[in-house]
């Protein structure tokens, strides 16, 4: 972590820490182009009692400063925290004179740079920390100093470790100095490591220094368990005995560890994390250990007979815990302090912090009687219910007290029908918000619960129990000594470092603060004038907006655009106001600064971003405009607005005036719309989205005067021959486009009518929705029996809400699903229970939705999907057909143009329904016929979680049940040839690996001489093993067949292996070159080397499996020309089709949703499984070309 920071002489430090990203906010004013200054510190409220009222004072004193969190720095900020509070470490880094009166003239005291960057960055730190006017400091700096990159800011450490890290790099940044002793004297003991032999009781001791006490807390009750566990002494015996040199021989002894010394501040280690024998992994002990706020130390000295009774040096009492919340894989740092040194205003604070926690306590108490009083009402409600169905209450009176939400059920029935209403993401977002919501709630319960609860282990210095504050990165908050007991354990959170103060350290037991020195004192002082001069600036910029003007002949008024290439806040003038400006004050600045000495008016405009029109927004005259007296900030005149002059002497500029007026407004945003009139061209004109719909139709009369008002039709176009039509009823005239949902760069037809068969529309259609009303309300009163269901398609391109009656069958219910999707009634389709994850079998077709719970409750969701309803015990299997025997189709003329389509998509997924009590033999046998090829000469592979090949089931396997082979509804097999599958082997060692090895014909491009062989290899085999163990068995296998005598032993030089991936129909050699490429492309960029773990043929990119991997081997010699690469004549043909079919797929994908704006102009592709929807999937494609090639002529 920070193990080569001084290291060398060179200065390396030249990475930059961890940068927040930046946030962009909307400009509001001209602060925005400002960066936001450094929050200042908190200042401490007070509650106040006046007059039987509760007040808030605000107290002129600040709070403790925090530090950012760079990432993942939660641990170097608590540790610097803690460091912080301890006051001889802050005072030792204030001696070490670094620079003179001012920070930017060092001193000769360290001269290697980055030492010196080092103790800079520390001491800058403390001092900021203690006087500079922030909310929370910044570790950059000090992070650079340690050498770090961007991305280690972001990588969490343990908190444990970078202690004795930092310590260790701080006393090396002082070697050769008299500092080197005085930063940590106070943090260091003394341990004595021993043996003593048992037969002459001689003992040998080392001694070492230590920082920190590591304490095996498993199976401890308390710190003190910990620390006699530390010293107690282990037995070595029996076949462990201590070789004695004293005694010549082998001994009986004890071993173990002493403390001869206790450090003034004594820091101990909980190990809350060991390695899980069972499980083999590292897992976090959260079992509870408490900690008192004294310790006394004596009973674990190493000599303690020598200690006087009630020696107050022996008493050590609690100032800091440093805190670990989440598991053994990572978490969040932070910690309790005590200010020994007073320096915060705690008292007061822990006025304001009972006050709170007064509030939180009764609002608890509160909501828990709220709740009880609810389940008692509730239950009183149901009895008061039965006991009056008991009395004759009729139907009526019952469907009253449902209505009026009396019955909690159907309450619960209601809510879930909205719930099922909202999208999988909504209820996905907001079940985690009630999860993080109630998590919060525990948490402060939780604490509330602490905080109201005595701290549990006795204390005599009742001082101890004030100025305890949470430091957590950037907050700093103050809390009451009972919190601490949260941190004993049993739960994710708990204490990991405690630190303990010796009780009389200081000056007559009174902990003076340290002094700063006048560099650093000047440092702080430069920068707090800096930090206000900032938000002064900031504070002033925020008052003030930029507002740019501009004249009438930069917009063409026709098509409310700018000119060609106008960019106004390039060339317009530029102004600037304060927001308490009034808007006469305004018309004072444009005559000044622009010249302009007559009646004016100005208009706002704003370009928008979708289609580069210019909304206007606001008029105001410089005349007797009602506005005048009011401000900016009033009128919301926003930064870098733009305004256009109009001059109320120039009867061009009022003409334009008189025009816009109607269409001024916030809400008056200006959209696109393309108009299609008979016997024109397709013409752009721009509306208003809140134009009223009869508003609309006068100004298309304008535009179309051939078409009369009364005469108008108009319809707008959605795409796949679907309209809207917009003036067929009376209530629509009085709608804006916005709410008929006319949108940008729509399409609109506008037609001519006859204005009698106009009415007589409007009138129908009113007629018909007042029946569909008429209808809902009756279905709104019919009994519980009428509910409703979401039906979502097998490609989740829809979801579609059916109102369905529960004395429905579960066929009647498909097929009024089928009818409502526009569904042929010949297809096959079958529905799936979303709530279980399940299908519905044949048997439960034929009964009533009435005996299906969740029917009955409310909420269902079905999937409506291809295919055959399956038996009770039947399984769904998918299977492909990678059978070589397509070559055979290929050769053959197709003509049939359902059976091309077919042949394209070869590779699709097929489905079967099959028994689960069947054999795999059976399950061969029924693809095959369904296929129409030889079971005899096929097989059966198993697939990955990729969905790719990866062995063939064994021969003895054919005889089992599917359900014994683990196949389940939704698993897939794969049906290839025999002539990549050779006979399994009866039993293979761990390490033994089965291989199909088989010789490349070079001339032919084919395969021969395939065998099964068995290598044994190791656990991390490399290229160069796996290349041994094949050209041994081939080299035995010449030399027992006797070939080729002449010809030399096979080596690496001489053949060449590939290793063949069915699934993707090709093979892949097997060298050094292929996996650096690899590497390269796909995991190390520019790594300039391989390392050894990356030669690994188990690993990517050859994937050696253990078990039936085919391997192609090569005599180079058959390889003359070096044109050879692997791969066979039909694999390339099987690669084409998998191409082919993608590019297919990627056609109809195209074809299915094209244009912008979500509107779908394309054909809607039906699925190929069937003869029918292959036949309409490519009638519709011929459509949808014809409609292309027309709309291009055009």
């Amino acid at each position: 972590m920070f193990g080569d920071v001084f290291d060398t002489v060179e200065d390396i430090m030249q990475g930059t820490g961890a940068v927040a990203s930046q946030q962009y906010r909307r400009p509001k004013n001209c602060a925005s182009e400002l960066d936001l200054p450094e929050l200042s510190r908190l200042k401490y409220k007070q509650h106040k009692k006046q007059n039987d009222q509760d007040m808030e004072i605000e107290i002129n004193k600040k709070q403790f400063a925090g530090i950012k969190n760079q990432g993942a720095t939660c641990y170097l900020n608590s540790l610097i925290q803690s460091c912080f509070m301890i006051p001889e470490f802050r005072k030792a880094m204030y001696d070490i004179p670094l620079c003179k009166d001012i920070i930017d003239e060092r001193t000769d005291f360290i001269k290697n740079e980055k030492k010196f960057r080092c103790l800079i960055a520390f001491q800058k730190i403390l001092a900021e920390m203690e006087s500079l006017d922030v909310r929370a400091v910044s570790t950059e700096e000090l992070t650079k100093s340690f050498g770090w990159q961007d991305n280690q800011a972001l990588e969490q450490q343990d908190i444990q470790e970078a202690l004795r890290v930092i310590f260790d790099a701080l006393e090396r940044a002082l070697e050769g100095t008299s500092h080197k002793e005085k930063v940590l004297q106070h943090h260091k003991g003394l341990m004595v490591n021993h043996i003593t032999c048992l037969g002459c009781n001689i003992s040998k001791e080392r001694t070492e220094e230590f920082y920190d006490l590591i304490l095996q807390i498993q199976g401890c009750n308390n710190i003190e368990d910990a620390l006699k566990n530390l010293i107690t002494p282990e037995k070595l015996d029996q076949d462990n005995q201590y070789y004695c040199d004293n005694c010549d021989k082998k001994n009986d002894a004890l071993k173990g560890q002493k403390i001869r010394a206790f450090p003034d501040n004594l820091t101990l280690s909980l190990n809350r994390f060991i390695f899980d024998l069972q499980t083999l992994t590292r897992v976090k002990l959260d079992s509870e250990v408490q900690f008192g706020l004294e310790l006394n130390i004596q009973d674990f000295l190493e000599d303690s007979s020598m200690v006087q009774e009630n020696d107050e040096n022996m008493i050590y009492e609690l100032q800091q815990v440093l805190i670990h919340r989440g598991n053994a894989h990572g978490g969040h740092y932070h910690a309790y302090i005590r200010d020994c040194m007073e320096e915060g205003e705690w008292s007061n604070l822990i006025e304001e912090f009972n006050h709170e926690l007064k509030k939180k306590i009764e609002e608890q108490e509160k909501q828990q009687k709220m709740e009880t009083e609810e389940k008692n009402y509730e239950g009183d409600k149901e009895e008061v219910i039965e006991e009056e169905d008991e009395n004759g209450d009729d139907k009526a009176e019952k469907n009253t007290r449902k209505q009026k939400n009396i019955d909690p059920p159907t309450r619960r029935k209601k809510d879930n029908a909205k719930q099922s209403g909202k999208n999988a993401k909504e209820r996905k977002k907001e079940k985690s918000e009630k999860k993080l919501i109630e998590k919060r709630k525990q948490v402060a319960k939780d604490q509330a619960y602490y905080d109201n609860k005595e701290f549990p282990i006795p204390y005599k210095n009742k001082e101890l129990a004030k100025n305890w504050y949470d430091f957590n990165d950037s907050s700093v908050t103050v809390i009451p000594v009972n919190r601490l007991q949260s941190q004993f354990g049993g739960s994710s959170e708990s204490a990991y470092i405690l630190i303990y103060r010796r009780k009389n350290l200081g000056q007559n037991g009174v902990t003076l603060k340290p002094e700063m020195p006048i560099y650093l004192q000047n440092y702080i002082q430069m920068k707090n004038k800096i930090i206000q001069e900032e938000r002064q600036r900031y504070e002033e910029a925020e008052k003030q907006i930029e507002i740019f003007f501009t004249d009438t002949e930069k917009i063409i008024w026709d098509k409310y655009k700018w000119v060609d290439e106008y960019q106004v806040e390039k060339e317009g003038k530029k102004l600037k106001f304060n927001v308490e400006n009034t808007l006469q004050q305004i018309f004072e600045a444009i005559q000044q600064n622009l010249g302009v000495n007559q009646n004016f008016g100005i208009l706002e405009v704003e370009e928008k971003s979708n289609n580069n029109l210019l909304q206007f927004l606001k008029l105001y005259q410089s005349q007797n405009d009602e506005n005048r007296t009011k401000t900016i900030k009033e009128l919301e005149i926003s930064h870098y607005s733009s305004w256009v002059i109009f001059y109320e002497s120039d009867q061009n500029h009022q003409d334009i005036l008189n025009t816009i007026k109607p269409i001024i407004g916030e809400f008056m945003i200006p959209i696109k719309l393309s108009i299609l009139v008979s016997g024109k061209k397709n013409e752009e004109i721009v509306a208003w989205s809140n134009m009223k719909l009869k508003d609309f139709r006068k100004y298309l009369e304008q535009k179309y005067p051939q078409i009369k008002y009364e005469e108008q039709y108009i319809k707008e176009y959605q795409g796949n021959n679907q309209v809207n039509h917009l003036n067929n009823s009376f209530e629509r005239e009085e709608q804006t486009l916005n709410q008929l949902k006319i949108y940008n760069n729509h399409d609109i037809i506008l037609q001519k009518i006859d204005p009698k068969l106009l009415e007589q529309a409007q009138i129908q259609y009113q007629q018909e929705q007042q029946n569909e009303n008429n209808k809902q309300m009756q279905n709104e009163q019919k009994d519980d029996n009428l509910i409703t269901c979401l039906v979502e398609t097998e490609d989740n391109s829809e979801t579609t809400r059916i109102f369905l009656q529960l004395e429905w069958t579960l066929e009647e219910l498909l097929v009024h699903i089928k009818d409502k999707l526009g569904i042929k009634s010949g297809l096959k389709r079958r529905l799936r229970n979303l709530n279980e994850k399940e299908l519905f079998y044949q048997n439960e077709y034929s009964k009533k939705l009435s005996e299906f719970s969740d029917f009955k409750e409310g909420g269902q969701r079905l999937q409506i999907e291809r295919g055959d309803i399956p038996l009770s015990g039947n399984i769904i299997l998918k299977y492909q057909n990678h059978s070589n025997q397509y070559k055979k189709k290929h050769d053959e003329e197709i003509t049939d143009q359902n059976q091309l389509l077919k042949q394209n998509f070869s590779q699709i997924k097929h489905e079967i329904i099959i028994d689960q009590k069947s054999s795999l033999q059976d399950l061969l046998q029924k693809i095959c016929e369904e296929q129409q090829i030889d079971p005899t000469c096929h097989k059966l592979y198993k697939t990955d979680h990729l969905e790719e090949p990866t062995v063939p089931y064994n021969q003895n396997q054919y005889n089992n049940i599917l359900k014994s082979l683990g196949l389940k509804t939704g698993d897939l097999v794969i049906v290839r040839h025999n002539s990549q599958i050779l006979q399994q082997p009866e039993e293979l060692a761990d390490t033994d690996i089965s291989i199909i090895l088989q010789q490349r014909d070079v001339e032919n491009r084919i395969y021969k001489n395939q065998e099964e062989i068995i290598i044994n290899l190791s656990a991390t085999p490399t290229i160069e093993e796996f290349y041994e163990k094949i050209l041994n068995h081939l080299n035995k296998k010449r030399k027992e067949q006797n070939i080729d005598q002449q010809f030399e032993e096979l080596t690496l030089d001489n053949v060449k292996l590939a290793k063949y991936f069915p699934y993707d129909y090709m093979y892949k050699e097997i060298s050094h070159e292929i996996l650096e490429d690899y590497l390269k492309n796909n995991k190390r960029g520019k790594a300039k080397k391989m390392s050894k773990a990356d030669n690994n043929i188990k690993k990517a990119p050859f994937l050696i499996k253990d078990d039936g991997d085919v391997i192609g081997y090569r005599f180079e010699k058959d390889n003359s020309f070096q044109t050879d690469d692997f791969q066979t004549d039909q694999d390339l043909y099987m690669r084409e089709q998998v191409l082919e079919q993608k590019k297919q797929n990627k056609i109809y994908n195209e074809a299915k949703y094209q244009g912008k704006g979500g509107k779908e102009q394309g054909v809607k592709i039906q699925s190929f499984d069937e003869e029918e929807e292959i036949a309409l999937a490519i009638k519709q494609v011929e459509e949808f070309e014809k409609q292309q090639q027309n709309s291009q002529q055009q």
